[in-house]
């Protein structure tokens, strides 16, 4: 891969790493929205469940994200990041 490629590359996980605060608040603004609009259908443990696991999945994200954005890894490392942000959108 040329040096701009990579440099482009290293750009385009920052910036996705940059905007996983973000996507996560949004996330958990519409899971309260869902909670509040299923609390009277569903269990309530369930619910609790959902977002505590729901809690601990962007907690990973957001300090993985952070870890990328202090590190500043070296061009050979960025595939290694790259395969992690997939994988964890799948979450």
């Amino acid at each position: 891969m040329s040096a701009r490629a990579q440099h482009v590359f290293h750009e385009i996980l920052a910036r996705g790493f940059q905007a996983y605060p973000r996507g996560i608040l949004n996330g958990f603004l519409f899971a309260g929205v869902t909670v509040a609009f299923v609390w009277s259908v569903v269990p309530h443990a369930f619910l609790l469940a959902w977002l505590v696991v729901g809690l601990g999945v962007a907690l990973y994200r957001w300090s993985l994200a952070r870890e990328f954005l202090r590190a500043r890894p070296a061009t050979a490392e960025l595939d290694a990041w790259a395969g992690s942000n997939p994988a964890l959108t799948l979450l």
